[in-house]
């Protein structure tokens, strides 16, 4: 599938390529609810906020290509005084040749002020470490946005990217 996931509203993904399957529910949540990966489970889920720490996921479908906004979403009350602790990145395919590389801006201007932290899955992998963003605050109203910057040279890698936003 080369459809991708391109915006999200409030915490309803309002793209209609959203597979029900991926999010083992409805591909419309309820208020309030918003999607996340359990990654004990190996799947993404509607899930309440709760107070504490949570994941916010966003799947962008086919393979990667070089973008600028490729996906974004507004923070609602929900995120309001969370902290950003960092973000994961994992495709189905690797990229071959080079890093799949991402970047995160906020309001935008990005979040990665020391480029080379930004989250990334090394050419032959598909998991990307933890990437420890320069910025961390979250306000109402915040809108998030994601950039491809690299893809492989050979092999784009993709298929899904899964991009994980963990929040404290």
């Amino acid at each position: 599938m080369t459809e991708r996931a391109t915006r999200i509203k409030g915490t309803q993904i309002t793209n209609d390529t959203v597979n029900p399957v991926d999010l083992q529910s409805t591909a419309f949540p309820e208020d309030g609810q918003v999607p996340s990966y359990d990654a004990s489970a190996g799947k993404f889920l509607w899930t309440n906020t709760v107070a504490g720490a949570q994941d916010l996921a966003i799947t962008l479908y086919g393979d990667a290509f070089v973008t600028s906004k490729i996906a974004s979403f507004l923070t609602g009350a929900n995120l309001n005084g969370k902290t950003l602790s960092y973000i994961s990145i994992k495709v189905d395919v690797s990229p071959t040749g080079a890093d799949l590389i991402i970047d995160i801006h906020k309001n935008g201007t990005t979040i990665f002020t020391t480029q080379a932290n930004r989250p990334k899955v090394a050419n032959g992998n598909t998991s990307g470490s933890n990437a420890t963003p320069d910025v961390q605050t979250v306000a109402t109203g915040d809108i998030f946005s994601i950039d491809i910057d690299q893809i492989g040279s050979t092999a784009p890698g993709g298929n899904n990217l899964y991009v994980i936003f963990h929040l404290v």
